[in-house]
């Protein structure tokens, strides 16, 4: 049989205050704060993916985007190749060597499907890198700034 219980606050008006005022703020701060977390992520994405690599990105940067997937949901996508960048290939046929033209125009490489199918591609670990590095980092901000301006806006603040 299940039990149940009530608790009353007594005395401590401004902590009933504060309780009872919570789920008009939890909300939206907990969004804006999300919201600038998942940009700083990307952003520490797209600097770590300058950092592991100095060849053109071209569209691998430019096509990294945050996507909004509901409340408190966001994804970065990027093109399918990024992840080959990031860990690397095996040696492997090209089997669209003509999207490498303008790579091999601005690198002066002569035959980069060639030298895929003999070598593969060595990894440039940018995504481990963010997940390792910045993602805590990214997450104590969260958790400070949100704690921090619940807090304000609880105490009748700004």
């Amino acid at each position: 049989m299940p039990v149940a219980f009530e608790v009353e606050i007594q005395g401590g008006e401004e902590a009933k205050q504060l309780l009872k005022n919570i789920d008009k703020y939890l909300p939206s701060i907990a969004a804006n704060k999300m919201r600038k977390t998942a940009n700083n992520v990307l952003m520490d994405l797209k600097r770590n993916m300058k950092m592991a690599f100095s060849a053109p990105r071209g569209e691998l940067e430019s096509r990294t985007k945050l996507k909004h997937k509901g409340f408190l949901k966001y994804d970065i996508v990027m093109p399918i190749y990024g992840i080959y960048v990031d860990q690397g290939t095996d040696p492997h046929n090209v089997s669209k060597p003509y999207l490498f033209k303008p790579w091999q125009k601005k690198t002066g490489t002569r035959s980069l499907s060639t030298a895929i199918a003999l070598k593969g591609t060595k990894a440039h670990p940018f995504i481990q890198q963010t997940e390792s590095r910045d993602m805590p980092i990214r997450i104590q901000q969260f958790n400070k700034e949100f704690l921090s301006e619940l807090r304000i806006k609880m105490k009748g603040g700004i």
